[in-house]
């Protein structure tokens, strides 16, 4: 009776350990989606910055104009 007792309580607490594991790999799983995609992000705002910072700069003058404010 107590080997079964025995047997019951390794066999329950290899089920649990299987639940938290697979929990667990879907975790690591989704939070690799989620780095792949905030780093493919970042990739395009990268590339978006130096496309910017190389781009001419069109000058428009800029015009002042003072108001006498009496």
């Amino acid at each position: 009776m107590e080997q079964q007792l025995d047997a019951f309580t390794q066999k329950r607490f290899e089920l649990m350990i299987e639940m938290a594991t697979k929990k667990l790999q879907q975790e690591i799983t989704s939070l690799k989606e989620h780095i792949l995609s905030l780093n493919s992000e970042i990739g395009s705002l990268k590339s978006q910055v130096s496309r910017i910072q190389f781009q001419p700069q069109e000058s428009h003058p800029v015009q002042k104009t003072l108001f006498d404010s009496r």
